[in-house]
């Protein structure tokens, strides 16, 4: 998949002579452009307040994909809100297939202090002019205030950039569309619709496929006649075993049916990613379930007494006593700051870690709208350790366990494990020496995006089973709990799906376990 930025998906609107730039817009599904109402009234000549859905057509090119030739075209008006200032187009014919739609930020999520930048056209500048800043939060008409560096000298934010989307560079992502600029003199400051805004217009709604958090991906709703699903997920038209979306976190989830396990089940193609994670801890704690403490010099999010995760940078400032090169040398995760939980910087994609079995719990509650309080005793959505090894190694050809989710043969370059970045098989004799010989490499041992490397999926179609992050599952509630599949510094026989499983303490967050969520489901008779 490509990679999205402002250059793949930006367009410039002109005036009706197809000379002078009046404002920006930015592609939100294929063919159709999302701008401001004003942008489209003053293409056309129109007043800027002007209320009716203009019908003529609009000219617009492409100045960042075809720097030597813009490629003029048209584009037509098919939603229409002038109250909320924004305008949704549809291109004539085919737009460019360099043209990509821009990935949105899904959801509410706190940007304070975030950098982010943008494009526009101000009068005068037809060649356009980047612009820098940070984030402040929303204001009371709900816009999101944007707020140039004092000390950087290039253009700020001003009449001409009306439509640009506003780049967050902390979450690779569109977080809203400049709408209006502060024009008093010496002061930076402009404002944006946020992306929660337009997320709902009559385009997204009708046309707009869904976005997986894990990888941008685009999915399709699509029509399903088998095994009844809960009203959580919706089937998708992706190839393979049957794919369902669920809409809380934007989470995939495949369906496993066969022998082993005995009951068909859901489980989710990727572990849980910190971004996913950060929105759960922001709701619940918005609803007055989650509180944040400091406990042993860090801060913890407690839920009933209870710690469900922890932040990442305070854990990575305290490696181990009595292992101190067992320890990332870079932090990733999630980080609590402005009272709230988001991911640090890269780590958005990368699996939640830091998380208490109780956590992982609560959030496949949260995740299929199932969680009340009091909490059910019994009540989870992790897999237990059948489910686990069927999601894994089940092959649907041959309707038998295989020995990895691949094949027969283990393969040290597809796994996320101690050998990964050594470029060598480690195992478990000569794992703990190994790594206190070679401090360095361990340090860039580390998860990574719960997208790559799917060379490591399993026949049902579930990504990196194995390696990357051990993942919770559910069994007899004790002290300890199982975790199972190995990490990025695991000896190659831990991330064996044939070994038994490991435990560790229910109540102790680890930079490296993770999970993923997991639903049974009845046969429909």
């Amino acid at each position: 998949m490509s990679s999205q930025t402002i250059e793949n998906c930006l367009v410039r609107f002109l005036d009706s002579d197809g000379g002078d730039a009046v404002g920006v817009g930015f592609a939100i599904a294929p063919n159709h452009v999302l701008t401001c109402a004003h942008v489209v009234n003053a293409a056309l000549g129109l007043e800027q307040d002007q209320p009716d859905q203009p019908q003529k057509e609009l000219l617009l090119d492409y100045p960042l994909l075809f720097l030597n030739d813009p490629q003029p075209d048209k584009a037509r008006v098919i939603h229409w809100d002038i109250n909320q200032d924004m305008a949704v187009l549809q291109i004539s014919g085919t737009a460019p297939n360099e043209l990509k739609p821009a990935k949105l930020l899904m959801g509410s999520i706190n940007v304070w202090e975030h950098q982010f930048r943008t494009h526009g056209y101000p009068t005068g500048d037809s060649a356009g002019v980047w612009s820098t800043g940070v984030l402040r939060a929303k204001n009371s008409q709900k816009l999101l205030q944007l707020v140039g560096d004092e000390n950087d000298a290039c253009h700020f934010i001003q009449p001409g950039y009306s439509g640009a989307p506003v780049w967050d560079e902390t979450l690779s992502c569109v977080i809203g569309m400049v709408v209006a600029s502060d024009q008093t003199k010496n002061l930076k400051v402009a404002y944006a619709i946020p992306a929660d805004s337009f997320l709902g217009t009559q385009l997204s709604e009708k046309q707009s496929p869904w976005v997986v958090s894990a990888t941008d991906q685009r999915v399709e709703p699509g029509s399903w006649h088998g095994i009844q699903v809960p009203e959580q997920y919706t089937f998708t038209t992706l190839p393979g075993n049957p794919h369902f979306f669920r809409a809380k976190d934007g989470q995939l989830s495949i369906l496993c049916d066969d022998q082993v396990a005995g009951t068909p089940f859901l489980m989710d193609k990727f572990a849980t990613t910190c971004l996913q994670f950060s929105r759960f801890l922001n709701d619940i704690q918005d609803r007055g379930h989650v509180t944040t403490e400091i406990r042993d010099d860090e801060y913890c999010a407690i839920c009933d007494g209870v710690i469900i995760a922890v932040d990442c940078l305070d854990r990575w400032k305290k490696p181990s006593a009595n292992v101190p090169w067992l320890h990332a040398g870079k932090p990733y995760g999630l980080h609590y700051a402005n009272q709230r939980w988001e991911p640090l910087y890269e780590s958005a994609q990368l699996p939640v870690t830091l998380v208490t079995w109780w956590g992982a719990r609560l959030y496949s509650l949260w995740a299929h709208s199932k969680l009340n309080f009091p909490i059910l005793e019994n009540l989870t959505y992790l897999p237990d350790n059948r489910q686990w090894v069927t999601a894994t190694c089940w092959n649907t050809e041959q309707h038998k366990l295989q020995r990895y989710p691949w094949g027969q043969d283990w393969n040290r370059l597809i796994v996320n494990f101690s050998g990964y970045k050594a470029d060598r098989n480690i195992t478990v004799a000569e794992w703990n020496s190994f790594w206190k010989n070679n401090r360095n490499l361990y340090e860039t041992a580390r998860p990574i995006k719960v997208s790559e490397l799917t060379e490591n999926t399993s026949p049902l179609g579930c990504v990196q089973m194995i390696g990357n992050v051990w993942e919770w599952l559910d069994g007899p509630r004790g002290d300890k709990m199982s975790i199972r599949g190995g990490c990025a510094t695991s000896a190659m026989e831990y991330c064996d799906p044939g070994n038994q499983s490991s435990t560790w303490s229910a109540n102790r967050a680890d930079e490296y376990i993770g999970f993923r969520c997991c639903y049974p489901i009845r046969r429909s008779v």
